[in-house]
């Protein structure tokens, strides 16, 4: 008889498959950045102590797009007032 499937296992096995998602994820992310990196004309020797700044600019641009897109809401959420 086999053993029934608890929710502790299955909450054990949700984590663990995202974990190899993010993973899976940021390898991609990383390869498609050292292809344009060289792309670009940057060298293969110096992608990897270019790359942390280059996610930290991909995160200012990020966090810059979604700052101005929530004024942007906010500003057409605004009652005018005649």
């Amino acid at each position: 008889m086999a053993k029934p499937y608890t929710l502790e296992e299955f909450e054990a096995h949700k984590a663990q498959l995202e974990a190899e998602e993010s993973r899976q994820a940021e390898e991609s992310r990383k390869r498609l950045a050292k292809a344009a990196y060289t792309a670009a004309g940057g060298k293969d020797s110096e992608f990897e102590k270019d790359y942390a700044e280059l996610q930290k600019q991909e995160r200012t641009t990020y966090l810059q797009e979604a700052a101005r897109r929530g004024r942007e809401a906010q500003s057409e959420s605004r009652i005018s007032r005649i």
